[in-house]
């Protein structure tokens, strides 16, 4: 019997094992018996004991990986990962089968259920485009041929890297010239790439840069070369073109092929000989031998691929000639460099003819076939010429301050500035130069040979000045380099012409002039000069004066040619002193009569004064007050004028003087300064009355003064003002009252009674006004309080209830004696005194 002790997959235990269902196909031999049926048993249980693992690939039944070519997708880099799954989670191999396709990978296990998949060669899909291969995957319960398998498909994708390649081809095309345009070849190039890195596109590089002559089209993969024009040997025999197969890649790089085709022209007879080795010029001594070789010519065929020979000739000479098969020039008689024919400076022009010849009977070509050429054949001579001027004398003219290189201009229309000399190199080589030498001018050129238009031009323009000098005379030589030397010379004769160069210059910067005020018209002002040293019109004949400016200037005229000033308009307040006395005018001179160049000066016009203002009081009238006997005035009295005159001249210099008036006698003045001074004091009641009524002023009569004082200036003609002046005279109280009488003698009745007038004492003062001359009475002493006074009338009256009775007084009295005073300047300390006897009337007895 079968035990399960003895049936293991490995170590592990059959019932341990998962089964599975599993289909065998059994090829039966013979009969039936107990070892087929062990044999089954045995593989169902194996079977059963370990589940297989899987490829992880998401129910897809392959995998299929894409990769671009190399070196898009470089050896050893990762291309893919593998995963995969066990139902008995063991340890998972991944693995390949053995095949040629397989070399393409390497797989490295780096985990229990991964595996990465490594290029191990270089993929090339023009070699191979896809790769067929076999994963194994087997667990660890596996033995080495028990796996499960998964197909795994590798795909190569192109890249451009294969450039298109030319299939051969003629690499020379012989094309004769003049050819009608067509297809010449056709060219193929192949490309190994597929798709459009595979498709070729033809184009066309004419290595010498004639571009329009060929052409090349891409037609079902070939190139069609095409001549697109006729061609010309003569022109160009040989065409490098240069073919270029490119792919059609839309992205990355393009490959190129190429093909190189040389195109021959082949020549046909079209062309007439070419010279090909002409000697222009050649020289020869005039005393060379007949015979002696000049020079040589050598021309070929055009038509270069047919070569025919050439035959020489010479146009008609009596001098040279030339061998028709060599080409050489030689003499024909003996040469004379001086001798006049048709050269010049010894130059012999020779016009040579070369003419194609056939080469089996040396018949002439057509006419086209012949060309002419020249050379110039000079005569060499000794030295037996001298330098020559064209002129023995030459007159120029240039402006003044010309630029620096300025040339002269001749003035003879005819005149031939140049100079030659007909010797050869240095035999007819000379210099140029100016004597004496100076640095306002130069020739050119300083060496020549055998000739030359020499120019006089300007050298330092700083010292050309007309106003220095007007002409310059020098002379020019020309002197041959070589010994012996030989030279000839010209007078030169220089104008230089003047040029508005210089600016008018005023005579002075400042014109300072005057004119009276009040001027009539025409009254010159002042007259302005200016000078330039310029000539004619640029100078001072041209000088123009205009453009006078200023306040006043509308009220003036200026000449232009003389430059005098004149009133225009007289009568304007401008020209009154005493409105303003100064004016600034500034003036023109223009030269090159008022059209050139221009200076400024100054007129300082100062209005001079005329004696046209009479003095002006400042008053209207002045007043002054003066005590009785005094000589001063309370107030100084001073009258004062202004002139409007010019200050500080006789047209204003002021003296007073009293003109008029009855006292004036009695005053002095100051005749500068306009002092009023009373020469004596003045008695109040002595002035004779001035036909006016007293003035009363603070209570006191005053009496007026009436004088005229003139106020003159000291021009011509005098003018003066007057202006009145009132003196008011003040009585003072210098008269004491003075009585009529001095005693005073009256008898009474002694029966008056009391307020009866007895007598009236009377005294008069001198003095002309009140208060001065007002009195007052007293009764000093002896009234015995028997009698009073009226203090203003001076009447004495017995006193109100007096008794005169002398038997009532005492010791009978019948005589008063009374003392009786006048008061003055109402002051009780001035007075005067009077007696008066009274007494009393009594019958026959009187005391005297």
């Amino acid at each position: 019997m079968y035990s399960e002790k003895q049936s293991k997959l490995g170590d592990k235990p059959i019932a341990n094992m998962a089964y599975k269902k599993v289909r065998f196909k059994v090829l039966t031999i013979g009969t039936v018996g107990q070892n087929i049926f062990i044999i089954l048993t045995i593989l169902i249980c194996a079977v059963s004991s370990n589940r297989p693992p899987r490829f992880a690939i998401d129910g897809q039944s392959e995998i299929v990986l894409r990769l671009k070519e190399s070196p898009e997708t470089r050896v050893g880099s990762q291309i893919y990962t593998l995963r995969g799954y066990d139902p008995d989670n063991d340890p998972l191999i991944f693995g390949k089968r053995n095949s040629h396709d397989s070399e393409i990978i390497r797989i490295e296990n780096t985990s229990g259920n991964e595996a990465k998949v490594f290029l191990a060669k270089e993929l090339d899909r023009e070699t191979q485009d896809e790769y067929a291969i076999v994963l194994t995957l087997t667990d660890s319960q596996y033995g080495d041929h028990n796996y499960v398998t998964q197909s795994f498909l590798l795909l190569v994708e192109d890249i451009n890297d294969n450039a298109p390649i030319f299939l051969p081809y003629p690499n020379a095309i012989e094309i004769p010239e003049g050819s009608a345009p067509g297809v010449i070849s056709t060219l193929e190039a192949t490309d190994a790439d597929e798709g459009a890195y595979g498709q070729v596109v033809y184009y066309l590089q004419e290595l010498d840069g004639d571009n329009d002559a060929f052409s090349i089209a891409t037609h079902q993969g070939k190139g069609i070369l095409r001549l697109q024009r006729q061609l010309d040997y003569e022109s160009k025999s040989l065409y490098q073109l240069r073919i270029l197969a490119i792919d059609r890649a839309n992205q990355g790089p393009v490959n190129t092929g190429t093909a190189a085709i040389l195109v021959k022209v082949r020549d046909i007879a079209d062309q007439p000989p070419e010279f090909v080795e002409v000697q222009a010029v050649a020289r020869i001594a005039e005393d060379a031998p007949v015979g002696t070789k000049v020079l040589r010519v050598r021309a070929i065929d055009g038509d270069r691929g047919i070569n025919n020979p050439i035959a020489y000739a010479l146009d008609g000479n009596d001098l040279f000639d030339i061998d028709p098969h060599t080409g050489v020039v030689y003499t024909l008689t003996v040469l004379d460099r001086e001798e006049e024919s048709d050269q010049v400076n010894g130059a012999h022009i020779l016009r040579i003819t070369a003419t194609e010849l056939t080469k089996d009977g040396e018949e002439p070509q057509k006419t086209a076939a012949t060309v002419r050429t020249e050379v110039t054949i000079i005569v060499t001579d000794v030295n037996d010429e001298i330098p020559t001027f064209g002129a023995p004398i030459y007159r120029c003219e240039v402006n003044e301050n010309a630029q620096t290189n300025t040339p002269l201009n001749f003035i003879d229309g005819d005149v031939q500035n140049f100079v030659y000399d007909h010797d050869e190199g240095k035999n007819g080589t000379f210099r140029l130069f100016l004597d004496p030498p100076n640095d306002l001018f130069e020739i050119v050129p300083e060496l020549a040979v055998n000739e030359a238009n020499f120019m006089l031009r300007v050298r330092n323009s700083k010292s050309l000045d007309f106003e220095q000098f007007v002409e310059i005379n020098f002379t020019i030589f020309a002197r041959e380099i070589d010994e012996p030397t030989r030279w000839s010379s010209a007078h030169v004769q220089i104008f230089i012409r003047d040029q508005n160069d210089n600016f008018p210059e005023f005579t002075q910067a400042i014109y300072n002039a005057g004119v009276p005020e009040n001027s009539e018209l025409g009254t010159i002002i002042a007259q302005v000069e200016a000078v330039d040293v310029d000539s004619g019109d640029f100078g001072s004949m041209g000088i123009r004066y205009t453009n006078l400016r200023g306040g006043i200037a509308h009220l003036l005229h200026l000449n232009p040619i003389t430059g005098v000033v004149t009133i225009k308009t007289p009568g304007s307040p401008a020209f009154d002193r005493e409105i303003i006395s100064r004016h600034y005018l500034t003036v023109e001179a223009i030269d090159n009569v008022g059209q050139g160049n221009r200076n400024t000066a100054q007129i300082i016009i100062d209005i001079q004064d005329v004696n046209d203002n009479a003095p002006i009081f400042l008053h209207r009238q002045y007043e002054a007050k003066l005590l009785e006997n005094k000589a001063e005035f309370e107030t100084p009295l001073q009258v004062e004028a202004r002139d409007l005159d010019l200050n500080g001249t006789e047209n204003s210099q002021i003296t007073y003087e009293i003109v008029e008036g009855l006292y004036r006698m009695n005053f002095s003045i100051d005749p500068e300064s306009g002092y009023v001074r009373p020469l004596h004091h003045f008695d109040y009641e002595e002035l004779v009355d001035s036909h006016r009524r007293p003035v009363r002023q603070a209570n006191a009569e005053m009496r007026e003064i009436d004088l005229l004082i003139r106020a003159r200036d000291s021009g011509i003609p005098m003018l003066s003002t007057v202006v009145p002046v009132l003196i008011y005279v003040q009585d003072v109280n210098d008269n004491p009252p003075i009585f009529q009488k001095s005693f005073y003698a009256k008898t009474v009745p002694e029966d008056l009674p009391g307020g009866s007038s007895v007598l009236q004492v009377l005294a008069i003062d001198r003095d002309g006004s009140s208060p001065n001359n007002a009195i007052v009475y007293r009764i000093q002493t002896g009234a015995s309080d028997k009698f009073i006074i009226n203090s203003e009338t001076g009447v004495i009256s017995v006193a109100q209830g007096a008794n005169l009775d002398p038997d009532l007084t005492e010791s009978k009295r019948l005589i008063y004696t009374l003392n009786v005073v006048s008061i003055w300047k109402s002051k009780w300390i001035d007075w005067f005194l009077m007696n008066s006897l009274l007494s009393t009337d009594r019958i026959g007895w009187w005391p005297w």
